[in-house]
């Protein structure tokens, strides 16, 4: 795998050349039992972190010394474990007592069950900008909030994404290999879509004769995301047998295929996905809590679509810019009483609904503006009363039913449109359905 270096405490984020001290403070963020908390360093000196009243970063835990180790702060950072009793962990070693390791942002260690990130200084992070159960990540790009989630995306803690269907938790698992700078490849797998058996073989692969129809040895997606990234999405459905033989591979670093004898060493940096609340099955028993935790170095939540409306505009423009240049068309414009009817929905597939509505759209403007009678959505879910459509689409369908004698599926084929959206449409335009001749 690739090593960082250390980057001193008065680069800048972002800096490319020469030290430059920076007036914004300096971040240590925390995560541990679900909870992640901000802590100020200072600009010099040094920070104790234990479990005594007189450290700088306070650890209530029993687990954790009570003098634990020792931040030094100048113009670069060190780390020194004081003889703790549980040891300080840094990039998977036990750090000797008294001898110092230097610090860059993005590195990451543990004291206890404590999880720390050295954080470069934000203008804009606030104790009060991170919440008490998990980060918000408003863009799952990681454009609004790249500097800490770059520093996330570096360090070498596992990562579990929260956040409702269609939020965009791939893409925000993406962008933070896409910032780790790690090598190796990016590859997930969905938990909830396989049986156990099948998930076994996929994860952690195969040898030849291995079990009936296993001809040839398969190597699993462990192996093959050596060096790189594996986002394991709806982590909360995996079979508890394959929890437990997770963890292992998490804590060892090594796969042993089904059928195999000799473990496999990789090198794998672990992402999850949940839309699920994965404390409350730690509590009911259906998840583990030690592979919980070892998941959870971080927790990042994608809020829904509805909670950000104002990005909504920005969302729409980007989809439909893609989509265009897949098509090979230039992107339309969007009418303003659409952009109205796309921030009053309220989205309950997220991003994935809206992209479905867009992209429906882009076939139904033929290359125009999209206007409101252009965005079709589920009559089940939809929220808001739709507003009367333009006079001239409505004249559209109704001379295809005519020239069609009434028969929905050549009139929507008239039209270029499916005969379900054609019904939809019918059934907005409140145009009268053609009765069947007796």
């Amino acid at each position: 795998m690739r090593k960082r270096g250390p980057t001193s405490l008065a680069t800048t984020a972002g800096d490319s050349g020469g030290l430059a001290k920076s007036p914004q403070p300096r971040f240590l963020l925390a995560t541990a039992l679900g909870g992640v908390h901000l802590h100020a360093l200072p600009l010099e000196g040094e920070a104790l972190l234990g479990r005594g009243r007189e450290c700088q970063v306070v650890l209530d835990y029993a687990s954790i010394s009570r003098q634990h180790a020792r931040l030094r702060i100048g113009a670069g950072c060190t780390l020194e474990d004081l003889g703790s009793r549980n040891g300080t962990m840094f990039r998977g070693e036990r750090l000797a007592p008294s001898e110092p390791r230097e610090l860059g942002y993005g590195d990451s260690f543990s004291v206890g069950p404590v999880s720390f990130l050295l954080v470069p200084p934000v203008a804009d992070l606030t104790a009060e900008s991170v919440s008490t159960s998990r980060l918000r990540i408003e863009d799952a790009a990681g454009e609004s909030s790249s500097p800490l989630l770059s520093a996330v995306a570096q360090a070498r803690l596992s990562v579990i994404i929260h956040g409702e269907t269609g939020v965009g938790k791939e893409l925000l698992a993406a962008t933070l290999h896409r910032l780790s700078g790690r090598p190796g490849p990016f590859l997930a797998v969905n938990c909830a879509a396989l049986t156990e058996s099948l998930l076994d073989s996929e994860l952690f692969g195969h040898e030849r004769g291995a079990f009936a129809g296993a001809a040839r040895a398969h190597p699993g997606l462990l192996e093959a995301a050596d060096g790189g990234t594996l986002l394991l999405d709806e982590i909360g459905e995996m079979p508890p047998p394959l929890q437990a033989k997770l963890l292992r591979a998490i804590e060892t670093q090594t796969v042993l295929p089904v059928g195999g004898v000799r473990p496999v060493v990789v090198d794998v940096r672990f992402l999850a996905a949940t839309r699920r609340n994965l404390l409350a099955q730690v509590e009911a028993g259906e998840f583990r809590r030690d592979l919980y935790y070892r998941l959870a170095g971080f927790a990042l939540e994608i809020p829904p679509l509805r909670e950000r409306r104002h990005q909504i505009p920005k969302l729409a423009l980007q989809i439909l810019a893609a989509a265009a240049a897949r098509a090979g068309t230039a992107p339309p414009r969007i009418t303003p009483a659409a952009s109205a009817r796309l921030e009053s929905h309220v989205w309950p597939g997220n991003v994935r609904e809206l992209r479905n509505v867009l992209e429906r759209s882009l076939v139904l403007a033929r290359g125009g503006e999209i206007d409101f009678g252009h965005l079709l959505f589920d009559a089940s879910v939809d929220d808001v009363t739709e507003p009367p459509s333009p006079d001239d689409e409505r004249a559209r369908i109704l001379d295809a039913l005519e020239a069609c004698a009434g028969n929905q599926t050549r009139a929507a084929r008239k039209l270029g449109i499916s005969r379900t959206t054609l019904v939809q449409k019918i059934s907005f335009h409140r145009i009268p359905r053609p009765r069947k001749p007796r």
